[in-house]
């Protein structure tokens, strides 16, 4: 291992949902810096308006009631024609889709994430409790296991915009020994 110190600007994008692990809620502008007892994180504490469990019971609630809505629209327009039937169905099948969407777009609108900055933080995140970088062309997603710090539990998915790309700071995190990999397709989640 290297026993220089690097330190990477960037900015720290959490999504409102991730895709295989809670994102860890730090947000703003910030840095990552690499030394040798782990990965230095400072930026600020996020306070989304609403977690991923919230969105996730929201997404089920507006499932259920359109299910029920269409169920009475159904039997309510029996006697209508086919034509009539068809966009009744088509409504009950777009509307939870299309709510998802926003509130994702919500989630991850630059607009609000500037707006839910809270307390700086400034946090040593050990090497070993590192199992993971994801990355793409500008964000390195960084895998954090069961880690915590003055009653803040640190176990997902960090989500950071290097200044410079990510290059150079990905090379630092394979010369350390970490699992480097290469998100597939863009996700929506990753922006």
């Amino acid at each position: 291992m290297s026993d220089t110190t690097q330190t990477f600007p960037g900015t720290f994008t959490p999504p409102i949902m991730g895709e295989s692990a809670e994102p860890i809620k730090i947000t703003g502008s910030g840095s990552c810096t690499l030394h040798e007892e782990g990965l230095q994180v400072s930026a600020f504490r996020h306070h989304p308006k609403m977690s991923s469990s919230q969105v996730a019971f929201l997404f089920f609630g507006v499932l259920f009631f359109s299910a029920i809505v269409g169920g009475i629209a159904t039997v309510a327009f029996q006697d209508a024609n086919e034509s009539v039937r068809h966009l009744i169905r088509q409504f009950i099948k777009i509307v939870p889709v299309g709510i998802m969407a926003a509130l994702i777009h919500y989630g991850n609108s630059k607009k609000r994430e500037n707006t839910s900055e809270g307390a700086p933080i400034n946090v040593t995140i050990p090497w070993d409790r590192i199992t993971r970088i994801g990355h793409d062309d500008r964000l390195v997603r960084i895998r954090i296991t069961k880690f915590r710090h003055q009653e803040i539990r640190f176990n997902g998915d960090l989500y950071f915009e290097p200044t410079n790309g990510t290059a150079e700071l990905l090379e630092t995190f394979s010369d350390r020994g970490l699992k480097l990999k290469p998100n597939k397709k863009k996700s929506f989640l990753m922006r």
